[in-house]
This record gives structure tokens, sequence and C-alpha cells, in this order.
């Protein structure tokens, strides 16, 4: 006969999950997750998918990936798309699938 699963509470869950003794979640072997510190630079992941969403405005709006990089870092305020921090990810993501350039030729 299986055992029935050791049954935990929401609060044993989260606890465990992030204090400060376990600040990390490793997931197949990656480098982990730093749930303390969200101001860290977007991994290479969130970092491919910026460039693949520039890349992308650039081709459907007919003009150059450079153009749309210098819009989103005006927007952001930074020099180039890897001083983007985790926390503006989302908002990232959501400002470039929404961006319409009104080039004019």
């Amino acid at each position: 006969m299986i055992p029935a699963p050791e049954r935990f509470t929401a609060f044993e869950l989260s606890n465990d999950t992030f204090s400060p003794a376990s600040p990390t979640l490793d997931h197949d072997g990656d480098e982990g997750v730093d749930l303390l510190d969200l101001q860290s630079p977007l991994n290479a992941y969130e970092l491919r998918v910026v460039y693949g969403l520039l890349a992308w405005i650039a081709y459907e709006q007919n003009v150059r990936q450079d153009v749309v990089q210098m819009v989103l870092e005006a927007e952001f305020g930074v020099e180039h798309p890897t001083q983007l921090r985790q926390t503006d990810y989302d908002a990232v993501v959501r400002y470039l699938t929404t961006l319409r350039l009104d080039v004019t030729h």
C-alpha cells in the first residue's frame, strides 16, 4: 500500500520556500533565482525575449532595430537593455508588445 503524502499548511510551505536560510530556488541545475534581490539584471533568457521583441517590432513596423532599442532605453532610463532589472521585465514586455512607432518617411 502506498503511504499518504505528508501534508503541509500554506504557512509552512511559504515559510520554507522564502526563508532567509534558503533565498534561492534551483530549477534543474540552474544557478537559481534570487528571490530576495529582484534588482539584479535580467537573466539570459529574459534578455533573449527582449531582443526577440525588438527584432520583431523592427520587422513588423519596418524600422531599424536600433531605433526600437533607443525608444526602449529612453522609456526605461537605461543606456543598454542589459541594464534593465528583473523588476522591469514585465513592464518591458508589456511596453514592447503594445509599442506602435509612427515613423514617417
